[in-house]
């Protein structure tokens, strides 16, 4: 199913306001709920979020919810960002990757459906000591590398899909990356960068070569 958004102006005296980011992940946030009580198609779902981080004003989000029940908005997040504090990175049917050198803003959202989101923070710069990232994954996995000594905190819904974090205890005052995640037949995985190929091939190579054997033992003396 595709929403087409928008109506007659007449029908919401607000419409004509510009819609902003947190209003943007309210009504996505929304969406997925309804697909999680079964209202909502994972195809619907798909459209319905594309429009939505299109959707320049109130009245294109008003359209995409409008057969949704109203008691079925979540309270919005405690955390708002200002739209030139974030990057995002999107994934739809392709791939999105980000490594190397680059300046890793204090917000990030991210969205891979039927695809797949990767970003390597190993050499990146952080543009604040807390990052937040959303991060939503529908048919599709996202993939978040991060330098050791980073602190991280994993939450969100995981619906036939799986969310996890394999970072070791970071030393105290760290930079922290929260990540608060939706997975519906996807994943998002947050990991700790592991040494480069080069050192990882010397370790492989020092544990399988044979051991050196004494060589001959000294003449005597006088020999």
């Amino acid at each position: 199913m595709t929403v087409s958004p928008g109506g007659p102006p007449g029908d919401d005296p607000l419409g004509h306001v510009l819609a902003s980011d947190a209003e943007r992940e309210a009504v996505v946030e929304r969406l997925r709920v309804a697909v999680a009580d079964g209202r909502l198609t994972m195809d619907e779902l798909s459209d319905r979020s594309e429009i939505a981080y299109r959707a320049r004003t109130g009245a294109e989000l008003a359209a995409l919810t409008r057969d949704l029940p109203s008691g079925a908005a979540p309270s919005p997040g405690p955390v708002v960002f200002a739209s030139d504090e974030t990057d995002r990175y999107v994934a739809v049917f392709s791939e999105s990757r980000r490594e190397g050198h680059w300046r890793v803003p204090r917000a990030l959202k991210t969205m891979a459906v039927f695809g797949g989101v990767k970003l390597d923070m190993t050499a990146a710069e952080l543009g604040a000591h807390e990052i937040h990232v959303r991060a939503v994954a529908v048919f599709g996995g996202i993939e978040l590398i991060v330098p050791p000594g980073v602190e991280v905190h994993l939450t969100g819904l995981a619906v036939f899909g799986g969310k996890s974090a394999k970072v070791p205890p970071p030393p105290a005052g760290a930079p922290v990356l929260h990540v608060h995640c939706t997975a519906v037949f996807g994943g998002v995985e947050v990991k700790v960068a592991g040494p480069p190929w080069s050192e990882r091939l010397a370790t492989i190579r020092d544990a399988i070569r044979p051991p050196r054997l004494p060589g001959p033992p000294p003449p005597p003396p006088g020999a």
